[in-house]
């Protein structure tokens, strides 16, 4: 799986709340992650609107800066490697 690709089923655990003064708190399991406010606010908002479940999730984490790359296992793993051999 590249760092853009999701399975349908996957959920990366971002949820989104608009607050009464118009900011928008993302969340990752329940924790805040990142508060947005003003036009940076309303774009998320609007480039929420067509999206599916599983590109929502993708959004939310390039939004927060929590991006999954793709490759994280494969660094821990050759470091291990290197320490091995």
């Amino acid at each position: 799986m590249t760092g853009t690709e999701m399975t349908d089923t996957e959920d990366l655990g971002f949820s989104v709340q608009t607050r009464k003064d118009g900011a928008v708190a993302v969340q990752r399991h329940g924790r805040l992650v990142k508060t947005l406010k003003g036009r940076a606010a309303t774009r998320l908002l609007d480039g929420l609107a067509g999206l599916d479940a599983a590109q929502t999730q993708l959004r939310l984490a390039q939004v927060t800066g929590q991006y999954r790359f793709g490759n994280e296992r494969d660094g821990a793993q050759t470091r291990a490697g290197k320490r091995q051999g």
